[in-house]
Order: C-alpha cells, then sequence, then structure tokens
C-alpha cells in the first residue's frame, strides 16, 4: 500500500538527492503472509533507497502490527546511516545483530514492551548520542565493544555527551513460571489474566542486578538521563565524570535518591529529579533531603525542576540551606504550604519562572467572601513582595481536598505580591470558574500596584 501510495504520488519518478532525513511511521495491520508479504517489504525498502539516496538519519516507529519492512530498509541503507532512532511497540527485538561502527546517534525505545528489548551489538567509541529504553539491568554494557572484538568490561565511550537509559524492572509479582524466565509486561505491570498463576520473584535474581556505571568510561559525558532506576542513583553517577555533567534527569523511587549528593556536580545547569510511584509516609525523611539537597546547590544551576509524591508532607528548608540563587526556572510539584513558598521566593531572586503544583492550599478566613472583602484582607496582611523577578507564574493547584475558596485565595497570596509578574497561566477549568472575579481583583490598584505588567492572562490544558 505504501508503495502504491509512493506512485502515485510520483515520488519515484525523482531523485531526492538534498534529503537527509527519513521518518518512517508503520502502524498498519499486516494484509498478507509469506514470501508476497516479504517481498512487498523489499520492494518498499529498494524504493526508499531509489528516491532518497542521501538519507542519513532514520526515525521510525514501529507499530504492534509492523513486520519487517524496517529492518528490509535498515539492512539495505545501514552502510550510510549515521543516526537511527526506532521505537517499537510489542514486536520482537532489533533485526540487526551487529551495527557498523560509523552510527554515531542510536535511539531504540519500546512502548507498552512485555519483555525486556534485545539490543544488537554496538561499537561503543564514536557514539556521541545513545538512547536505550526497556533494558534489563545487568547485560547492557556486555552488548558493546571498542571496535576490537573485545567485548564486556573497559568499554569506552569516547565521544558520548549524552546518555538516556530506561530500565526493565520486574515486578514483585509476576506471571506464572520459573524465577528465571522472560516474563510478560504491559507498561511495566504484570498482564492481568485469570488462567495464570502468580509467583514471587526476589527483585535481586541474577538476571536483573543492578547497573552501574563501572566497566564503561565516558571521558566527554554531559548529560544524563537515568528513569525507572531501582538502585542508589550516587552507586550509578559514582563512575561517572560528575563534574562536566551539565544536565541531570532522574525518575526513580524515593529510595533511589538515598546518599545522592549534588554539591559534586559543578557544571551543572538543568536537574530534573523526580519521584516516581507512590511513597509510604515512613519514606517522608527521604523525600525531605531529596528536596533539602536539590535546593542546596550552588548557584551555577539555572533550571531545577523537583517532583515529590503528595503523600510526601515536605517542610521547605531553613533559608540559610537554599544555595541556588542564580535559578532561573523552577518547577515545584510537591506537598508544601503557600507560606514555606513564599519565603521560598525571596531566597530566589533572579527566578523568572515558577511552576507550581499541589501545594497544600491555605483556606480564606471566615466571612470572606467577594472581591472587595478578599482584597481589604490581602492589603491588611503586608504587601510587601516576594519576588521582583518573577515574569512568569504557572499554578496547578488541582489537588486532593481542594475547594475554589482555598484555590482562589491561595493563588491571590501569592499572585498580589510579585509585582514583576507578566504571564498567568491557570488551568483552563479555573480561567472558566474565576474569570470575573479574577477580573474585578485586578481593577483594585492598591492591591496590584504594578499589574499592568501583566500582559497575558493564560490557560494550560491538563495532561
Amino acid at each position: 500500500e505504501i508503495t502504491d501510495a509512493l506512485r502515485h504520488l510520483r515520488v519515484d519518478q525523482h531523485t531526492w538527492p538534498h534529503v537527509t532525513t527519513l521518518r518512517i511511521s508503520n502502524h498498519s495491520a499486516p494484509t498478507d503472509a509469506g514470501r508476497s508479504g516479504d517481498e512487498g517489504c523489499a520492494e518498499l525498502a529498494a524504493e526508499l533507497r531509489s528516491c532518497f539516496p542521501a538519507v542519513s538519519h532514520l526515525w521510525a516507529d514501529e507499530g504492534p502490527h509492523g513486520r519487517s519492512m524496517l529492518g528490509a530498509y535498515v539492512t539495505t541503507a545501514l552502510g550510510q546511516l549515521t543516526r537511527i532512532s526506532m521505537r517499537y511497540s510489542s514486536i520482537p527485538g532489533f533485526s540487526i545483530k551487529t551495527l557498523p561502527s560509523h552510527i554515531t546517534h542510536l535511539s531504540l525505545r519500546a512502548c507498552g514492551r512485555r519483555s525486556y528489548l534485545q539490543i544488537p551489538q554496538i561499537t561503543a567509541p564514536p557514539l556521541v548520542a545513545l538512547t536505550l529504553s526497556v533494558v534489563p539491568l545487568s547485560y547492557a554494557w556486555d552488548q558493546f565493544t571498542n571496535g576490537d572484538s573485545s567485548m564486556g568490561p573497559g568499554i569506552e565511550f569516547t565521544c558520548l555527551e549524552r546518555l538516556e537509559l530506561t530500565f526493565f524492572v520486574p515486578s514483585r509479582s509476576v506471571p506464572g513460571g520459573r524465577a528465571d524466565d522472560a516474563w510478560e509486561y504491559s507498561d511495566g505491570y504484570p498482564e492481568q489474566s485469570p488462567q495464570r498463576k502468580t509467583v514471587a520473584v526476589r527483585e535481586r535474581a541474577s538476571m536483573y542486578t543492578v547497573l552501574r556505571a563501572r566497566g564503561a568510561r565516558f571521558p566527554q559525558l554531559r548529560h544524563v538521563s537515568l528513569h525507572q532506576y531501582p538502585g542508589r542513583v550516587a552507586d550509578f553517577l559514582r563512575s561517572v565524570p560528575v563534574g562536566q555533567l551539565e544536565t541531570v534527569h532522574v525518575t526513580a523511587n524515593v529510595t533511589a535518591f538515598k546518599g545522592l549528593r549534588l554539591g559534586k556536580l559543578r557544571a551543572l545547569h538543568t536537574c530534573e529529579l523526580m519521584v516516581s510511584g507512590e511513597a509510604r509516609r515512613a519514606e517522608q525523611p527521604h523525600g525531605q533531603r531529596l528536596v533539602m539537597r536539590a535546593l542546596a546547590q550552588d548557584t551555577h544551576v539555572r533550571s531545577l525542576s523537583i517532583r515529590v509524591p503528595d503523600t510526601l508532607r515536605i517542610h521547605l528548608p531553613s533559608l540559610h540551606t537554599v544555595r541556588c540563587t542564580g535559578l532561573r526556572r523552577l518547577h515545584l510539584s510537591a506537598c508544601i504550604t503557600i507560606p514555606d513558598v513564599s519565603l521560598l521566593l525571596l531566597q530566589l531572586p533572579c527566578l523568572e519562572q515558577l511552576d507550581l503544583q499541589r501545594p497544600i492550599l491555605t483556606r480564606p478566613p471566615r466571612g470572606i467572601r467577594g472581591a472587595d472583602a478578599l482584597a481589604q484582607h490581602l492589603l491588611a496582611q503586608g504587601m510587601a513582595p516576594i519576588s521582583s523577578s518573577l515574569i512568569t507564574f504557572v499554578p496547578d493547584f488541582m489537588c486532593r481536598g481542594a475547594t475554589d475558596d482555598s484555590v482562589f485565595y491561595s493563588m491571590l497570596v501569592l499572585v498580589a505580591r510579585i509585582p514583576s509578574l507578566r504571564v498567568l497561566k491557570m488551568v483552563a477549568f479555573y480561567i472558566a470558574q474565576f474569570s470575573r472575579e479574577l477580573g474585578s481583583l485586578l481593577n483594585i490598584r492598591a492591591l496590584f500596584p504594578y499589574i499592568r505588567h501583566l500582559a497575558t492572562l493564560d490557560y494550560h490544558k491538563i495532561h
């Protein structure tokens, strides 16, 4: 069908020598099987190679019904490809067993996988960027070579600047089978099937021991992303030249951040730390320490994102421990109080954008109803600015126990004391709820002495 479409558009009648990037999305269901299907894939691959002879970057999305079209094309074009980005949806692993040494950018992703993704043998030294998702925790470095047939320990990622790994982590209970089986999963969770028994599995089975950076060297590494990492993040970073890292993104459970020291990351300018999954109240000290250490980073950090589950009550650290005074952007999603947020803003003199999610809302005093009464109450509280640098404020107060009154009051307590504010973005639902009342308040000059700077009142959708 794709071949017929290319011919209908007369693409096959021309050669496109300046096209260097090819994007393929293959989500069609198979219409035939056997020899004719394979021949069709080979014919399409040849057609693409003929029309686009200069392609060096392949971006491909293989759907759940994908067959061998991508494999056929990659096989024929592999000699000239330098960048490969492929995403799979519940199909067998990568069809190429060994990648050539001229690949510099490689991304192999899987969504909705039922087991870990098989990856080909890869030559490490030429790689500049590497992304692997749904990889098992212990064998990844075994798939790399230095180009001289040496495998295993001592892999040299000589040119690698960007590394992103998403790990495949077995659950505590999985569908029936032996402890060393390759179990089936859907989006990280066991498939629900009444016919299958469930067995308990040790998390430290030999196949799933925690992957560390030992045995691999990264002299040029600048950007690291770890997702669903079940071990200690500090252990992984111990063998990485952290002094030269510029961006760090980590998604893990709260205990994975234990022992993490960010002070040694002297070149860091972007940091994103996200606690995934549910966290027990007993783990609150871990969440508290994570927030404190993130805010205790030095002035070189420009963008910081901290996301902690709302089951953990977070008290922001005392003012003398906040040292990231060079922050330009802060994304804070945590169960913290509005007064704590106000105190934090006083310590961030360069902050230009604040995204605040799920704080502990403050209820207005009883009897405070309507714009005029609310304005008089806020004026009586004192209107000393809490920030003279903040330009964009994105509050998302859709949290447990939220009411219209508490959301509106909590937002106004902050907005009224930010004279530099120019852009206010709220969840679309609240724009509809509060537009009239907010408009009345914005006209009270005593409450907003510099509100003329507010150039944009916008909304964002809930994702």
